[in-house]
């Protein structure tokens, strides 16, 4: 009986009902949710988390391992995946400890983001190798969907001139984001996801950062690039039929243009055969907010957790059941 209880996966419990059987801090499960991944709640109609019986003894299992030494990726690691771990290379013991000069180390001054600025150092200097190391070292305690929005994109800001550092600097990072996107399986998936940036936006590294955690997620992305005639989407719509389309802007212009044709597909369907979910994204977006109000969308941020629950809710609405951007 108690086995079946621990198995149910329907959510049941609050947030402060977890917090109440386990002792784990409500500011720590959602570090875990927001960093890891871990647990994955759902979600009430006031969008508030709801965990279920799974959850909560997921929680107890990695706040029991890490009370035995293992590091928080480590333990998640190994609870998701039990028996498919080298006993000896998973021990904690092994775990080598961070030099006090590390970028790595958490215990930086306040405002101040150490692995950021050791990779542009690394890379302005023409130091692809000790930034490769860096990433690798960073990628194997944060998620990918972390280092994309936190240390990739904010790699690119305001490299707008013709340096040759910033050259190598932009480069080095559509190289990386372009083989994540390949490793992340786009061709399959369970939905089909058509993205792409809007006329007179240059935001291909924000899209493909999406594309990438899109990707990840299990969803089938075809990914257009930037600055496609609209026109020309909306005549491959009918054949391709996809589940959702991302329309990503990073300009004022961008983000008006988007709008515009954001309001003629929700009100004057032009596109025969096709119903799907409309989901807006990019920087314009996450600078000004007041501009998605109005828009017939869903917005999806750069933030991992809200995104993904953002884009399960515009999927699993009726079609053309569309609502507001900032609706809950």
């Amino acid at each position: 009986m108690e086995k079946a209880r621990v198995d149910r996966a329907e959510p049941e419990y609050t947030m402060q009902a977890v917090v109440a059987r386990t002792g784990v801090p409500a500011d720590t499960i959602r570090s875990w949710e927001r960093r890891h991944g871990f647990p994955r709640p759902g979600r009430d109609g006031t969008n508030h988390r709801v965990y279920s019986e799974a959850d909560v003894r997921a929680i107890l299992d990695l706040n029991e391992l890490k009370a035995d030494g293992w590091t928080t990726s480590q333990a998640i690691s190994r609870l998701r995946a039990p028996g498919q771990h080298d006993p000896v290379s998973d021990l904690p013991t092994q775990v080598a400890p961070v030099a006090s000069d590390s970028p790595l180390r958490s215990d930086t001054k306040p405002g101040t983001d150490r692995p950021l600025a050791s990779l542009a150092e690394m890379l302005d200097n023409y130091d692809g190798q000790s930034a490769m190391r860096l990433l690798d070292d960073t990628l194997a305690v944060r998620p990918v969907e972390h280092v994309l929005f936190t240390l990739l994109l904010p790699l690119l800001d305001g490299l707008n001139d013709p340096d040759p550092t910033h050259a190598f600097r932009r480069d080095f990072v559509f190289r990386l984001l372009y083989s994540l996107y390949n490793a992340s399986a786009p061709d399959s998936g369970r939905a089909t996801i058509v993205m792409l940036g809007m006329p007179a936006s240059g935001s291909a590294s924000h899209l493909l950062c999406h594309a990438i955690r899109l990707s990840r997620a299990g969803y089938r992305t075809i990914l257009l690039g930037t600055d496609v005639p609209l026109n020309r989407v909306e005549s491959m719509l009918p054949r391709v039929r996809p589940a959702a389309l991302v329309l990503d802007a990073d300009t004022e212009d961008a983000a008006w243009t988007l709008a515009r044709w954001a309001e003629r597909l929700e009100h004057e369907q032009p596109v025969d055969g096709w119903n799907g979910a409309l989901l807006i994204a990019g920087p314009i977006f996450e600078a000004r907010p007041d501009l998605a109000d109005g828009i017939p969308g869903t917005r999806i941020p750069d933030d991992p957790d809200e995104a993904r629950l953002n884009v399960e809710r515009a999927m699993s609405r009726p079609a053309r059941a569309l609502r507001v951007v900032g609706d809950p």
